[in-house]
């Protein structure tokens, strides 16, 4: 069943761009479940993003009134922060350069699809790194520089990003790097709907502290000291080819089995000693003995 988000190509949205192709997301691409990609084309032939809020799955849900209200929610999160990003001027961080609603369907509860027009990037870090035939450090280099410049620009601004990773920084141009999806970024201004998760983005980059709990009370200990883990993370991935909370988890896993190994070598080598204690000791006979009554043996035979 086609659904309202996705019947968009060849519209002209009301503040005049027009929808003239489909992006579908790569294999590798996370997210996208609740929205969809196109591209849109203003009257000046300037291109970008839309990305257009899907209710239909929220309709399948047990409690689709729950479901509506939260994903709603988020996009008007999303999109104020966006706007308020734009206002300031940010030019490290992707922007949106529209949003807003158009009837697809009005007869379909679903029929009205919210969308966000964001700049147009040439792809993700991540992707880009793919197509690399070698590793260019001075790229890198630049690339990190600019998401620093993009987190200190948000957090001037009193907003911590939450999610950053390769596929939420894009490239423009093959040279300039920005933060992008602030879908799970959180504001000391503005309450986000998700303002009261521990981990607010990816919990597979998380800082391993939150994983096991330990929440800092300070808001900005517990949201800005996690995007600056994040950026650590980038430079391991940029060495090694995971995130560093991967590793610390994969370090605490071998060094939980050697510590249990260890444990089960002293077990076993306890059980054996009360094993061989346990047992009855077997008198001996001396030799001489056992020499003697081998004689009288002999003779009796005799």
């Amino acid at each position: 069943m086609v659904t309202p988000a996705e019947q968009l190509l060849d519209l002209e949205l009301p503040d005049g761009w027009r929808v003239i192709e489909r992006i579908l997301p790569s294999a590798a691409a996370s997210g996208g479940v609740f929205s969809k990609g196109y591209l849109v084309e203003n009257e000046d032939g300037r291109r970008a993003y839309l990305k257009a809020l899907d209710y239909s799955g929220a309709l399948r849900t047990p409690d689709p009134a729950t479901v509506l209200q939260a994903m709603t929610s988020a996009y008007l999160h999303e999109r104020d922060l966006l706007r308020r990003c734009s206002e300031r001027r940010l030019d490290r961080v992707v922007l949106a350069v529209g949003d807003g609603a158009i009837t697809v369907d009005p007869a379909n509860p679903a029929g009205v699809v919210q969308y966000l027009i964001l700049e147009l990037a040439d792809g993700d870090v991540r992707n880009h790194l793919d197509q690399m035939d070698r590793v260019d450090v001075a790229w890198i280099l630049r690339s990190l520089h600019h998401v620093t410049v993009g987190l200190r620009q948000l957090h001037g601004q009193g907003i911590a990003h939450q999610d950053l990773k390769l596929s939420n920084v894009l490239v423009f141009d093959e040279r300039y790097s920005k933060v992008g999806d602030l879908g799970r970024a959180v504001s000391r201004n503005a309450p986000a709907p998700h303002r009261d998760l521990a981990v607010a983005g990816d919990r597979s980059y998380a800082p391993v502290e939150l994983l096991y709990g330990y929440v800092p009370p300070d808001w900005n200990t517990r949201r800005f000291a996690c995007d600056a883990y994040l950026v650590g993370s980038m430079v391991v991935f940029f060495i090694t080819g995971l995130s560093i909370t991967s590793l610390i988890l994969q370090a605490r896993a071998v060094s939980t089995l050697a510590d249990l190994g260890g444990q089960l070598r002293r077990d076993s080598a306890v059980s054996s000693r009360r094993l061989r204690q346990s047992r009855p000791r077997l008198r001996t006979r001396s030799t001489g003995e056992s020499s003697g009554r081998a004689g009288s043996n002999r003779e009796a035979a005799l």
